[in-house]
């Protein structure tokens, strides 16, 4: 759970959005933006980074930033 408590702890400090880990029972990893999942580890196919979600927020046509 070290890459996921790094990823929440970036986000949560750098962005306007807050990040919390809630553990799963299968080691699954998912990122959630106003309760919608954005990006999860079993589609992105391993465990992914900030700059995956930035990506994929981009391809959504959302900033990650508060601006």
């Amino acid at each position: 759970m070290p890459q996921a408590t790094s990823l929440s702890a970036e986000i949560n400090s750098k962005y306007y959005e807050t990040c919390e880990i809630e553990e799963g029972e299968t080691g699954q990893f998912e990122i959630f933006k106003s309760g919608e999942s954005i990006l999860s580890k079993k589609e992105h196919g391993g465990f992914f980074t900030i700059e995956d979600v930035k990506k994929k927020l981009d391809v959504m046509g959302q900033s990650f930033y508060g601006e």
